[in-house]
């Protein structure tokens, strides 16, 4: 959800990469704080809820008439035609109707023609529009860890908001990408009060000053809470007045009846124990020119192509990878972890976060493995947090281990 922003240059046969701050008025981004006070004026079911329940991880989930959901008050979107299913279906791939069995600890059961929306309290109510990630676009480097000692930031009174990144990108030569898929290995990191730790995909288009973004993955300490959870983002206009995470504002289409952006990620994986993962795909459907999200080959909804401008035609890049947002005072970092809340070093698989089987799909291609050979690896401060490309093999083909630990004596913002 980090802003690069200077010119690519090529000198000779080598790949030049520059980072830069995000501005402030694009990194206007904060969690708001709990006030139990007003759960009065969020106790009320939304429109259009036809019954409600309750999630495996005890929120309040209203099923809602699939027409009458938050994406259809976007102003673009007021004679929108649902499209229930992509047109788009591969060799060898699925596309489930049912709840697999490995989600239906975190899924529910809404009636036909509704779909799932996580009620709203004042303990999980963001700050929609001033929440916002920035975006690291347009870098450039050979297949080798740079470690880049600048950060978007803002300043709050005495305290900063800081971005860091471990992630890797494909390296832009003028293709065009309509999807992008992964397996997330899942945790439950530690996040201080009002900061985020996450791990995901985006596909971006569009100037740095407009980046046009849509991204999914898990993220723990959203709205303060211990959990990790299902989410998504978009924006349109490089996160100055676009977009939210999950059905927050109009925007993302719902299709689903099971599982919706903001449910609980369960079970995590445990240290040296037994590792859990999501399937995530964004792909561009190219008769609608919509982005489907897929999660474990289910379809949840999709972005539709008529709030974007940069991406209705495909994306520039991919990413994958892992973002923390660190309020530390006095530019000092906090504890918040990524991944594992462990390094690579510290032992890669069972102790160290990944992410596996990373594929795209670009120009008018299929989905394929993604070539380290067509990766950057950018990390923000590798004292901080690292990544480390592990080698192909069947089972993982090209994957990463990241993450750490935040604050120690070597970590200084």
């Amino acid at each position: 959800m980090a802003t690069r922003r200077r010119r690519e240059g090529i000198v000779g046969i080598f790949l030049l990469i520059t980072a830069v701050l995000v501005d402030s008025a694009q990194a206007r981004r904060k969690l708001a704080s709990s006030n139990k006070s007003n759960d009065v004026e969020f106790a009320q079911a939304p429109r259009g809820t036809v019954k409600s329940v309750q999630s495996g991880g005890g929120d309040v989930v209203d099923c809602v008439d699939i027409y009458k959901q938050p994406a259809f008050d976007h102003p673009l979107l007021k004679n929108h035609t649902i499209q229930m299913k992509p047109s788009f279906t591969e060799e060898g791939e699925s596309h489930l109707q049912g709840l697999p069995a490995e989600l239906e600890e975190w899924g529910v059961d809404c009636p036909e023609g509704t779909v799932p929306i996580i009620r709203m309290t004042s303990e999980n109510a963001v700050q929609k529009k001033d929440y916002v990630p920035p975006f690291p676009v347009n870098e450039k480097s050979g297949l080798h860890n740079k470690s880049f000692p600048v950060f978007a930031s803002y300043n709050k009174g005495h305290e900063a908001c800081t971005f860091l990144y471990a992630i890797v990108k494909t390296i832009e030569n003028g293709r065009t990408f309509h999807g992008g898929q992964a397996l997330l290995n899942v945790w439950n990191p530690h996040a201080e009060t009002g900061e985020a730790s996450i791990s995901q995909i985006w596909i971006y288009a569009g100037s740095e000053e407009n980046v046009n973004t849509v991204e999914a993955g898990w993220i723990a300490g959203l709205d303060s809470r211990p959990t990790t959870t299902f989410f998504t983002y978009w924006t349109s206009d490089g996160y100055k007045s676009t977009g939210c995470y999950n059905l927050r504002c109009s925007g993302f289409v719902q299709t689903n009846k099971h599982i919706a952006p903001g449910f609980q990620v369960r079970p995590t994986s445990t240290f040296n124990g037994q590792q859990f993962e999501i399937g995530v795909q964004i792909k561009q459907d190219m008769s609608t020119q919509h982005w489907w999200l897929r999660l474990n080959d289910m379809d949840i909804g999709y972005w539709p192509s008529s709030i974007f401008n940069s991406l209705r035609d495909g994306g520039v890049g991919v990413d994958w990878g892992g973002e923390i947002h660190n309020f530390g005072k006095d530019w000092q970092h906090t504890t918040t972890q990524m991944g594992s809340g462990h390094f690579p070093r510290d032992g890669y698989f069972t102790k160290s976060s990944y992410i596996r089987n990373l594929a795209y799909i670009q120009n008018n291609g299929s989905m394929q493995s993604t070539p380290k050979e067509d990766l950057v690896v950018y990390i923000t401060n590798p004292r901080c947090y690292d990544l480390v490309l592990g080698p192909s093999n069947l089972n993982f083909e090209t994957h990463f281990y990241f993450g750490g630990p935040g604050f120690s004596a070597q970590c200084i913002i």
